[in-house]
C-alpha cells in the first residue's frame, strides 16, 4: 500500500514488490529462538550486539562474547562493554513499542558511557559528515537547524505505517527505509547506525510479531559490510540532494539477510 508519507519514500515500493522473492515468508514462519539461548545470553540479541558493532569497526569473536555474558569473562579486545549496551538496547525493544520517547530510551542505552548523559537521546547540535565506506567521498548529514523538523516528520510517518496494515512485504520496505533515513539524517551525534539496525528489526518486530528478533540482518550486514555501506552511498553526497531512487538495492538486503539466516 502506498501511503502518503513526509520522510519515508515510496518511490520504489511497486518495483520492490514486483522482485519480492514470496520464499522470504516461509523463511520468516520457521523463524525460532536457538536452544543455545539462556538468561544470560540470548543468542539473537548476542548476535545483534556483536555484529552491529562490528559493522561500526568494534571487533569480537562472538564466542569471546558468549563466553563474556555467560561467565562473565573479561575479554581481550576491551570492548565487551559496547555490546553489552546494544545488547541491552535492544532486549528494552523487545519489550516495548516503537514510539520517539522509546526510541530515544534505546538510544541512551545504545549511548551509555560513550556519549555523555546530557547527549543521549538528544538532536545533535553539531554538523556531522561520515564516509560510508574507505574510498569513498564524504556524506554530509542533515544540518542541525533541520533535525528537529525532520525528525517531527519522520515520527509523524513512523506512526502512520505502524497503523496502517501492511501486506509482508510492505512492512520489509519500510522497514528498510526507516533504517536507511535515519542514516542519511544522522540525528545524534553517535550512534545512529545502531539504532537504525535496531529500529528496522523492532519495526518488522511490531508488525510481524516476535519472530523477527531471530533475522541476524546485522550478521548478513557484518558479512557483506563493503556493501551495505556502498549501498548507502548511493543515496547522495548529502542530506540536501538525497536521491532514495538509488536505494533498490540497499532496500533487498533485508529480505536477502533472512533468505541466509544463519
Amino acid at each position: 500500500m502506498r501511503i502518503p508519507l513526509q520522510i519515508i519514500p515510496t518511490t520504489l515500493l511497486d518495483e520492490y514488490k514486483k522482485t519480492f522473492d514470496p520464499v522470504i515468508r516461509e523463511h520468516f514462519d520457521l523463524l525460532d529462538e536457538s536452544e543455545l539461548s539462556s538468561p544470560a545470553c540470548n543468542l539473537s540479541l548476542a548476535v545483534a550486539a556483536v555484529f552491529s558493532a562490528g559493522i561500526e569497526g568494534d571487533i569480537i569473536e562472538f564466542q569471546e562474547y558468549a563466553s563474556h555474558r555467560l561467565h562473565s569473562i573479561n575479554d581481550r579486545s576491551g570492548v565487551a562493554w559496547k555490546m553489552d549496551n546494544i545488547y541491552e538496547a535492544y532486549k528494552f525493544a523487545q519489550n516495548a513499542k516503537l514510539t520517539a520517547e522509546s526510541l530515544v530510551e534505546a538510544h541512551a542505552i545504545l549511548m551509555k558511557n560513550i556519549l555523555h548523559e546530557p547527549s543521549r537521546g538528544v538532536f545533535r547540535t553539531q554538523a556531522k559528515q561520515i564516509i560510508w565506506s574507505e574510498g569513498h567521498s564524504t556524506y554530509v548529514a542533515a544540518a542541525p537547524n533541520l533535525i528537529f523538523s525532520e525528525m517531527l516528520k519522520w515520527y509523524v510517518d513512523l506512526d502512520q505505517i505502524l497503523n496502517t496494515d501492511l501486506d509482508f512485504a510492505e512492512v520489509f520496505y519500510y522497514a528498510s527505509n526507516l533504517h536507511l533515513t535515519l542514516c542519511t539524517i544522522q540525528p545524534f551525534a553517535d550512534g545512529n547506525g545502531l539504532l537504525a539496525r535496531l529500529v528496522e528489526k523492532w519495526f518488522v518486530a511490531e508488525k510481524l510479531g516476535p519472530k523477527a528478533w531471530f533475522i541476524f540482518s546485522e550478521n548478513y550486514y557484518f558479512e557483506y559490510s563493503s556493501m551495505y555501506k556502498i549501498l548507502l552511498g548511493k543515496v547522495g553526497p548529502d542530506y540536501q540532494s538525497v536521491d532514495y531512487r538509488e536505494a533498490l538495492f540497499f532496500l533487498r538486503m533485508l529480505p536477502d539477510a533472512l533468505k541466509n539466516n544463519m
